[in-house]
């Protein structure tokens, strides 16, 4: 595992597990993000049936952390709940 870019390999490690969980109660499996899915700020994707949506864990204090990040994580959300029609 990587130990550098948007953690530590512990953090790392946890979130994995976490989305690994939500990916097997949707029936569905987890695939790692690579380094240039993480520096857009996927953690990983959920793959169920044919459909590949990224998806990120960030703490609850990161929405507070200003108007950026809360764009960002916008986006993210947004991507995630519109993922029938961003098939990968």
């Amino acid at each position: 595992m990587r130990s550098g870019g948007n953690g530590t390999c512990k953090s790392i490690q946890k979130r994995s597990r976490k989305l690994k969980k939500v990916a097997e109660e949707l029936n569905g499996s987890y695939e790692p993000a690579k380094p240039k899915d993480e520096s857009k700020g996927i953690d990983g994707f959920i793959i169920i049936g044919e459909q590949r949506i990224p998806v990120s864990i960030k703490p609850e204090t990161y929405l507070k952390t200003g108007e950026t990040s809360a764009r960002k994580t916008r986006r993210l959300l947004d991507n995630l709940l519109q993922y029938p029609q961003n098939v990968q």
